[in-house]
């Protein structure tokens, strides 16, 4: 999946206003960020290093305050703006697969297990509200605040600047190395989620066929032991992924 991916932005056309606004927002929160940070400097500085009073440089704490109010308000309108272009994206993909369910049923089409139409229409989905709402958002901030902040960095500290330069791309590549580590025990993790769901699925199905030959009781056990499993996976990604 790429970091933007086209195929969601055309799924809606909401998306279009959506993308505008996180960037005009973006640039708003990165002015207030690169204020928040130069206020709260000058006053450290002022205070602890020239020995100046706190009435001489109160204002450059006043201006923070002010500055840190607006990144909150714009992360709000970021956070609404995502959940209302999430909620139209969910719309339309939740109408086409529907759709292929119903195609599935009639025999036309590519089929598809069970287990991973129950995981798409229902966690697969709802999933888009934090790709939208935070992960979009935040994309396109770091995309511009980065350059934004090494310039100013140059333009006040060039020694400061070039140890940036330097040791700013050892964040994404040790973030590759885990990704890499990550991705098979992951994509067991999905795969055992969908067996999981499948395997649910089929319970439910057959529900009135197992009370009548006295099998619950035993599907119950199969569905606690794979749950178990599920959880034990579970663990042993979180483990991976919080490095």
């Amino acid at each position: 999946m790429r970091p933007l991916d086209p195929r969601l932005i055309r799924e809606a056309r909401a998306t279009i206003w959506f993308i505008a606004t996180v960037v005009a927002l973006a640039l708003l929160a990165t002015a207030a960020t690169v204020a928040i940070a130069f206020s709260l400097a000058s006053f450290i500085v002022g205070i602890f290093v020239d020995g100046r009073e706190f009435a001489e440089v109160g204002h450059h704490l006043g201006l923070a305050l002010a500055a840190a109010a607006i990144r909150a308000t714009v992360h709000f309108v970021q956070e609404w703006a995502g959940f209302r272009a999430s909620a139209e994206v969910k719309r339309r993909l939740r109408s086409r697969a529907l759709d292929v369910i119903s195609n599935r049923a009639s025999g036309v089409g590519k089929s598809h297990g069970t287990g991973s139409l129950s995981m798409l229409l229902s966690s697969g989905l709802e999933s888009l509200d934090v790709y939208f709402a935070k992960y979009v958002p935040q994309l396109v901030f770091t995309a511009l605040v980065t350059p934004f902040f090494v310039a100013l960095v140059w333009f006040l500290d060039p020694t400061s600047a070039t140890a940036l330069i330097f040791t700013l791309p050892l964040i994404p590549i040790f973030m590759i190395l885990i990704g890499l580590v990550t991705k098979d025990v992951q994509q067991k993790q999905l795969h055992a989620l969908e067996q999981l769901n499948g395997h649910f699925y089929e319970i439910l199905r057959g529900i009135q066929t197992l009370k009548i030959f006295d099998r619950t009781e035993r599907q119950t056990a199969t569905l606690r032991s794979v749950a178990l499993e599920h959880r034990n996976r579970t663990m042993r990604v979180l483990r991976v992924s919080f490095l």
